[in-house]
């Protein structure tokens, strides 16, 4: 989410070199906001879908509760797309050129699965770009003491692409935010990073539903047979970053200025030059 401290560039959130850039923050879903599950929140922009799961919201803990863990040939989730159409029209587009971050809070209570390449729950992020040949996207894996990220050569084969030990069953709520940045991902939770590496490309996959060349898709949940996975889903937030072209008049009463950026997704400082490239001063806004 954005952070009030960055809110004095919103391009501090990529770690971009950017001059003139705008941040847009769209919440999908926030459980402590609406009680609703997410394809009832308003506005609306995800779907739900299952074959054999069930969500309920509590109220206790201002979330959904979604399982699939009775039986691993259950599954579902939440999609900002029904079939091919996108759930609702306004949903931004993900250039990963530019850069997006899909931030997400949720307690995954238990997961279990049959190989070490599936996951009970799972989150997809997929550009606007998406074609064969493009590598675009990227699916996470989550277990029990360790995320990893899906191999696209083979699609979905072992080993997995990038792995980390990270214990993500059973802690409670966890804050993600998997960002995408030109040809790059990047993954934190609970104020850490845990993987990054290249975008793939999942479209040699041929089983159904594909949605791996579905412009701008996500997805959160449970998309395979061989695992299953308890969760509660507390909060789920697009931010985009889009280049404007370039106003003399605005740029003189813009209080940002130029800004130079410093690192790949954890920021620690930037600081602010004019047009001379002087700086202004140095002003610390904590790592992502």
């Amino acid at each position: 989410m954005l952070k009030p401290a960055a809110a004095l560039c919103a391009c501090a959130l990529f770690s971009l070199s950017c001059e003139n850039c705008r941040a847009a923050l769209t919440i999908l879903y926030d459980g402590t906001v609406q009680s609703a599950t997410p394809n009832n929140f308003v506005p609306r922009w995800l779907a739900f879908a299952s074959l054999g799961g069930s969500q309920t919201y509590q109220a206790s803990s201002n979330s959904t509760n979604f399982t699939t863990i009775a039986d691993n040939a259950i599954q579902g989730g939440y999609s900002n797309y029904f079939g091919s159409t996108l759930v609702n029209s306004l949903f931004p587009a993900l250039d990963r050129m530019n850069g997006y971050r899909l931030s997400f809070d949720v307690e995954i209570v238990s997961e279990s699965h049959l190989s070490n390449e599936r996951a009970g729950f799972s989150v997809i992020a997929i550009s606007r770009d998406a074609a064969s040949g493009v590598k675009s996207g990227v699916e996470i894996g989550f277990h029990a003491n360790r995320i990893f990220s899906q191999n696209d050569s083979p699609v979905f084969g072992s080993p997995a692409a990038e792995s980390a030990n990270f214990n993500s069953v059973g802690v409670g709520v966890v804050s993600y935010e998997l960002t995408v940045q030109g040809s790059a991902y990047s993954l934190r939770g609970a104020g850490q990073s845990i993987i990054a590496g290249a975008l793939k490309d999942y479209s040699a996959f041929s089983g159904s539903p594909d949605v791996y060349e579905l412009p701008s898709f996500i997805f959160l949940g449970d998309n395979t047979t061989s695992a299953g996975a308890n969760i509660n889903l507390r909060y789920a937030s697009i931010e985009t970053l889009t280049a404007r072209p370039f106003n003399m008049f605005e740029n003189l009463l813009n209080p940002c200025g130029t800004w130079k950026f410093h690192g790949f997704v954890e920021i620690d400082s930037y600081v602010r030059e004019d047009k001379s490239g002087s700086v202004f001063g140095e002003v610390s806004v904590g790592g992502y």
